[in-house]
């Protein structure tokens, strides 16, 4: 959720004043979407991305609910963050990126997402690439490969996991399909995601990568699965 001192009223001024900066870069259905919803991080850690990146960009987020922040832990805690990283679909505003750099003393973070909203960096180790990313690209190898909820960059970025044998942490995208709509009420993680999560699993262990550990975020509003690799040490 957002700072105490933040109200409805001046939440709502600055969410104005940013998008009249920015109009550009949004369209004018997420610029209506984003005003008709503005004040949902006043209720909830886990708003639309649209809205939480920008809530992030602002600085309105109280630490112990930036789950950007949760999410900058998780990766210290299995993988540290003093390496060369690579992020996948950052989105409009590479927010887990700045949070990852702020928290660097050695190596990058370079970021791929065709609608960021600029490729100038405040941080010489931030690296923004305005453009898709493709198992493709011939780049130099990261030590590790992340995605914040990147929906159908998942696939690219587990691709280049298994093919490089690079080490991953993906938080899985709440993607739906006709299937979910018969399942127990309880079932909280999609069709979608389960099968991420098997496809994940079986090609871990082909590539002798460790095992495939599953996590969530809970503490954030966020229910859904963040799956990553743990080798043997």
């Amino acid at each position: 959720m957002l700072k105490k001192d933040i109200t409805k009223q001046k939440l709502k001024a600055m969410l104005e004043n940013y998008l009249h900066e920015h109009q550009e870069y949004y369209t004018d259905a997420e610029k209506k979407y984003i005003m008709e919803n503005f004040s949902s991080g006043l209720f909830t850690d886990f708003s639309d991305a649209l809205l939480r990146q920008i809530y992030s960009e602002l600085s309105l987020i109280d630490d112990e609910h930036n789950i950007y922040l949760g999410f900058t832990n998780l990766i210290e805690r299995e993988f540290g963050l003093d390496k060369h990283i690579l992020e996948v679909g950052g989105g409009k505003i590479p927010c887990l990126g700045k949070n990852i750099v702020l928290r660097q003393k050695s190596g990058t973070i370079t970021v791929y997402d065709p609608d960021l909203i600029t490729t100038t960096s405040p941080y010489k180790n931030l690296n923004l690439k305005k453009k898709n990313f493709t198992t493709q690209l011939i780049i130099p190898k990261p030590d590790l490969i992340i995605g914040f909820t990147p929906t159908t960059a998942t696939d690219q970025i587990l691709e280049y996991a298994f093919a490089t044998n690079t080490d991953f942490m993906i938080a899985l995208s709440d993607i739906f399909d006709e299937v979910d709509f018969y399942q127990e009420e309880d079932d909280i993680w999609t069709h979608w995601q389960k099968e991420k999560i098997y496809e994940a699993r079986k090609l871990v262990a082909k590539n002798n990568m460790g095992k495939l550990m599953i996590e969530t975020l809970e503490k954030y509003d966020n229910p859904y699965p963040i799956i990553y690799n743990k080798r043997k040490r």
